[in-house]
């Protein structure tokens, strides 16, 4: 309990492993018209024929449940669209379950909302090391540099107390995340305390 390693457990499903159906993608696309046809299509290769009506969507895809066969599914979605703020309007789905709306559903038989799907964010299951690891890593990107990379150069037009500030807060990220490592190895106890300035 509590060691190295530990956190909160991983038991449920993660949104990263669901394929991700974003509607305000599919507005910046400008697929989100009423008569609408054509295709989505995802990174590892999976795609689908999209349908859009006033008030729904209608779907088109194949999936293979369990190594089985592949099935031919045919899913709609409802869409409404509620006014914004300083104008214009703003689309949702309605989850095709519970009803709620949502930006984005999750599918892999059927495509619902991440609560009737039960998906955790991966960023829910990770340890306080983890998390300090991601955030370094963010910020590395910020600079130009791959996660990991230690030496890293400032970037071209960056200003340099915009460098320095980005180099310590990612040094101090990486520092706790090396000394929750270490503590839970029990190496803290072993380690001479840094000698004392003054």
């Amino acid at each position: 309990m509590g060691g190295f390693g530990s956190g909160r457990s991983g038991w449920k499903g993660k949104t990263r492993d669901f394929v991700r159906l974003d509607i305000l993608r599919i507005q910046k696309l400008g697929a989100l018209r009423s008569g609408y046809s054509g295709s989505l299509s995802w990174r590892d290769g999976g795609s689908m024929t999209l349908f859009v009506s006033a008030d729904s969507l209608r779907l088109s895809f194949r999936v293979r449940v369990r190594g089985g066969d592949w099935e031919d599914v045919t899913q709609t979605i409802p869409t409404e669209w509620t006014p914004c703020r300083f104008g214009g309007k703003r689309p949702w789905f309605r989850c095709p379950r519970c009803g709620r709306r949502c930006y984005v559903l999750y599918g892999n038989q059927r495509f619902l909302c991440r609560k009737c799907q039960d998906l955790a964010y991966a960023s829910q299951c990770e340890t306080l090391q983890d998390r300090m690891f991601r955030r370094a890593n963010k910020l590395r990107g910020r600079l130009g540099a791959e996660p990991g990379e230690i030496t890293i150069e400032k970037p071209p037009h960056m200003w340099w107390r915009t460098y320095d500030r980005l180099m310590g807060e990612m040094g101090r990220f990486q520092m706790t995340a090396i000394g929750i490592g270490m503590k839970g190895l029990g190496w803290a106890r072993r380690w001479p305390r840094p000698p004392s300035v003054g």
